[in-house]
């Protein structure tokens, strides 16, 4: 255990939980307490791939997390309710282990750890990882959260448009072989490279479970690939080929909402719009509260629940 991982609880078979605290070194530090209630999320086979930047992955995060627990979040962690606080940059933050920011983790692999362990236990998370490329192409964010109990499938590949997505994972077992954090956080080969278009087509479309809908955005990223019609056609014409439901996420800034990508990506697929987010806290320049994820992540449930595939 490491100290920085902070107090994380886990429930037993006799519906108490172990507490760890953040000193190890004194065995009485470890102590049974109970734990909060597990409900069982209504969403039963839902099969979703996000594509995007960092604010999807919190998205992503927020989601996995209510899908293994039955709990948003921040339902059971508010700002509100938390004891503990860190000082970052002068900036007053709360408690170190709020699984949807880095802010208080000593390295991303540590955030990636600590996300890695909160799911239940017919759950897991195989995290295709890696922080310290040399290069934005030699570093890998592919996450695949599956939970046999309910069927549900969850994954979500870091990208920004027009740049090659990677994998180190064969799409077949990328789900249901369980694969150590550990490993994955090391130099591996790549099994897949390709475009956005082709990842829908060549890896996307082979996986297990296979996604019904895919959800994707361009963030906050240069735009230049974005104003051709073309490019952004490919995109949809894979989508429809595949069989997969698109959904397209509009860019949580107001500076956005007149580009002409958001409105043609609004026109050909599904449209999440995230402009009720505009004047939304954050816990730093970019990245929302879970709050805001959980609100987004309702409304693309109800979206997907009231737009089902025809394989689903």
């Amino acid at each position: 255990f490491e100290a920085d991982m902070c107090e994380h609880l886990r429930p037993d078979v006799n519906k108490r939980s172990l507490s760890l605290t953040e000193d190890f070194g004194d065995p009485r530090n470890v102590e049974f307490k109970a734990h909060h209630e597990i409900r069982l999320p209504k969403e039963k086979g839902l099969h979703l791939l996000m594509m995007g930047d960092s604010i999807t992955r919190y998205m992503y995060i927020s989601l996995a997390y209510y899908l293994s627990h039955g709990n948003w979040y921040s339902e059971i962690n508010s700002l509100n309710s938390r004891e503990k606080s860190v000082l970052i940059n002068g900036v007053q933050l709360p408690h170190l282990c709020y699984l949807v920011s880095t802010s208080g983790f000593e390295s991303f692999p540590r955030f990636l750890k600590f996300g890695n362990s909160v799911f239940n236990r017919f759950a897991h998370e195989n995290c295709d990882c890696r922080r310290d490329g040399p290069t934005t192409d030699d570093n890998y964010e592919n996450r695949f959260f599956y939970d046999e109990r309910n069927g549900n499938s969850l994954s979500y590949f870091q990208s920004f448009p027009f740049t090659h997505v990677h994998s180190r994972l064969n799409a077949a077992d990328a789900f249901l072989q369980h694969i150590p954090l550990e490993h994955m956080l090391n130099e591996l080969p790549s099994t897949f490279e390709g475009d956005w278009p082709t990842f829908i087509s060549d890896y996307a479309s082979k996986l297990n479970p296979r996604p019904t809908h895919v959800m994707l955005n361009a963030g906050l990223h240069p735009m230049a690939d974005w104003a051709n019609h073309t490019n952004l056609d490919n995109i949809v014409s894979a989508l429809k080929a595949a069989n997969m439901v698109g959904i397209y996420t509009t860019t949580v800034d107001e500076k956005y909402s007149d580009v002409e990508h958001e409105k043609y990506m609004c026109s050909k697929l599904l449209c999440l719009d995230m402009s009720f987010a505009y004047k939304d806290p954050k816990w730093d320049a970019l990245h929302f509260y879970d709050e805001t994820n959980v609100a987004a992540n309702k409304m693309l449930l109800q979206m997907i629940e009231g737009n089902p595939n025809n394989d689903s």
